[in-house]
């Protein structure tokens, strides 16, 4: 008998991808061979036992422990999205003095070097927009010490 013709069949057959006339042709050799009748039974008792395991079942304990990590990372990132937005609005109080360009406390920051670097990094926002937290929370603070260090600097007493 050939066998090795017939073995790729056997797992077309347990997997319902054989067409009838090659159906026919591996039930008349299974009728007729031992060997391969063995295999088969083999094959589907194992797909069999395959079937009726139980899928693994998770602990509540679990589930409450990923569910509860889940809600304090939403919470962190709203506690961020908070202090970004707060930290936008303090560099907006101090950019709108200097764009209504009045004052010696203006003039000094506009013709200061730091104002550049200041005015360069306020074009990146839209950049820094896509970056992740830390790298803004880094970046606005950055803005908001380059107008200070430059008063600072200057010996200016800002009331």
């Amino acid at each position: 008998m050939d066998c090795d013709k017939f073995e790729p069949l056997l797992q077309a057959s347990l997997d319902g991808d054989l067409g009838p006339p090659s159906q026919a042709s591996l039930d008349e050799h299974l009728a007729h061979c031992p060997r391969c009748r063995a295999k088969d039974a083999m094959l589907r008792s194992s797909v069999n036992a395959l079937k009726e395991l139980n899928k693994p079942s998770t602990s509540s304990a679990l589930t409450t422990r990923i569910m509860t990590a889940i809600v304090q990372e939403r919470k962190w990132r709203r506690i961020w999205a908070v202090i970004a937005s707060c930290m936008g609005a303090v560099i907006l109080a101090v950019i709108l003095p200097l764009l209504i360009n009045t004052g010696p406390v203006s003039s000094l920051l506009l013709n200061s070097a730091g104002y550049t670097f200041f005015r360069d990094m306020l074009l990146m926002l839209p950049v820094v927009a896509t970056l992740s937290w830390r790298a803004m929370f880094i970046i606005f603070a950055v803005l908001l010490l380059i107008p200070a260090a430059v008063l600072i600097k200057n010996n200016v007493k800002y009331i």
